[in-house]
């Protein structure tokens, strides 16, 4: 019956990496908003839009 104890600690990476799977998209959706409103070298979306 020893193999088939579940290992705490296993469970506990198992449980970590599923809160990073749902946290890193999150923060990379997050830094390409601010990458997009706050890049300084990009103009405006519609100034740029009104040019063409």
């Amino acid at each position: 019956t020893f193999l088939y104890v579940r290992n705490p600690g296993q469970d506990l990476g198992t449980f970590i990496s599923g809160i990073w799977f749902l946290i890193i998209p999150f923060i990379i959706f997050a830094l390409i908003i601010a990458v997009a409103y706050y890049k300084p070298s990009s103009p405006p979306e519609p100034r740029d839009k009104s040019r063409f």
